[in-house]
């Protein structure tokens, strides 16, 4: 039975760090506020990344509003579970006011203005809602997967833990993203037998003239910049805190044993259909790996400063790959696992207010919605590439807040 409606100012939507940055900036404006969770704070981070994830930016940038690094590993890259601790103790550290294990099963208008949150136990009213429900609500699985043979076990990337859980065979990864590449290095250091599917993929320095690749787009305010018009699947840029952290290449997985291949097109009975672009590809990653070096030095020499002759690109592992088939054999392959690394997408069906696009993202502006009192915070490129980094969805925290106060 459901209990009173409760009043309350504003209700924040999801406990990562998006929706505790939002807390913190609420404290501080003084404005009473509850957060909900639909499991446990940073549960994304908790059961929807594998067991050997690290963070892909050095440890000085696990920081949050009011919270900055304070371990001595700066330089190293923290495994998944220091995430966990982090977002723990930021919640801790500002007293945010969370209630966990709440299913938020709607939001909508009420006819007084406000927004009615129904929870499966719980009704709440709110002046405000801001939704801080992250990039990673639904997976984007293509179609082709429906036509994959019966028997062949199939998970998405947020559900592959390790390559033990899986059954015994060759496993076939479909997405040359971030997840896809180190989850294909992940079954290779396991032993495992690895086939990677390649699309269009980005390739960045891991470092530039002995520095961080973060270091210099944020020292360039290359992180910060407004973008409008951009396409949240074009975020994928592949880089790695595993080892010390290191350029990720695709002719790293052919030195490790495994194989590359080109677009899954589509699935005729045992055999997968592949397109013939994987050179054309990764020569498209090399050209937006040398872009960035580029844009870098450029800005730089506008400085009107000294600069040393530029570092030799590191040498690559080893030589780009043979053609590819344009046909496999699953059955000959022994592939009998197949994971999803083919993206995200948004899921707000449970909003009953606000505009979205017809790929489901809000119509918004630095997570100020079209409806006042809606607001939105952690979405890729919501403003700039910051807005879904760790370090940098507290800027936009502050806009939000700022137009919350504004409008009291």
């Amino acid at each position: 039975m459901q209990q009173n409606i409760k009043p309350i100012h504003t209700i924040v939507i999801g406990a990562g760090q998006a929706g505790l940055c939002a807390s913190y900036h609420l404290s501080q404006q003084g404005i009473e506020h509850l957060v909900l969770e639909r499991a446990r704070i940073g549960e994304r981070w908790r059961s929807e990344r594998w067991d050997t994830l690290r963070f892909q930016f050095p440890n000085r940038y696990v920081r949050l509003p009011g919270f900055p690094y304070s371990g001595d590993e700066p330089e190293s890259f923290m495994h998944r579970d220091g995430i966990v601790s982090v977002i723990e103790r930021y919640a801790e550290h500002i007293k945010a006011p969370i209630q966990c294990e709440v299913d938020v099963l709607s939001v909508q208008l009420a006819q007084t203005g406000q927004f009615l949150i129904d929870t499966r136990d719980q009704k709440f009213l709110a002046e405000n809602v801001i939704l801080a429900t992250g990039p990673y609500q639904r997976t984007l699985t293509p179609d082709v997967a429906k036509h994959l043979p019966q028997g062949i076990q199939q998970l998405s990337a947020n559900t592959y833990t390790n390559a033990t859980a899986l059954p015994a065979g060759g496993v076939l990864v479909v997405g040359a993203g971030g997840s896809g590449v180190q989850i294909t290095e992940d079954l290779l250091a396991a032993g495992r037998e690895a086939w990677l599917c390649v699309g269009n993929f980005k390739r960045i320095p891991r470092s530039h003239r002995g520095r961080d690749i973060m270091d210099w787009l944020e020292e360039l305010n290359l992180t910060n910049q407004p973008v409008d018009g951009h396409d949240p699947s074009d975020h994928s840029a592949l880089l790695t805190g595993v080892d010390g952290g290191y350029e990720v290449d695709l002719r790293r997985i052919v030195a490790k044993g495994g194989t590359l291949l080109g677009r899954l097109e589509g699935v005729e009975g045992d055999e997968l259909v592949l397109g013939n672009k994987l050179l054309k590809h990764m020569q498209a990653a090399e050209d937006a790996y040398d872009e960035i070096v580029r844009g870098i030095e450029t800005a730089l020499s506008e400085r009107d400063i000294g600069l040393d002759p530029v570092e030799a690109r590191p040498p690559p592992p080893g030589p780009m790959p043979p053609e590819t088939p344009t046909r496999l054999s699953l059955k000959d392959a022994n592939i009998t696992s197949v994971i999803w690394a083919t993206g995200y997408g948004v899921d707000f069906s449970w909003v009953k207010c606000g505009e979205y696009k017809a790929d489901g993202m809000p119509l918004q502006k630095r997570g100020v919605s079209t409806v006042p009192g809606l607001y939105f915070l952690g979405l890729f490129f919501m403003h700039s590439a910051r807005s879904s980094f760790f370090w940098g969805v507290g800027d936009d925290a502050q806009h939000v807040v700022t137009h919350i106060a504004s409008n009291n």
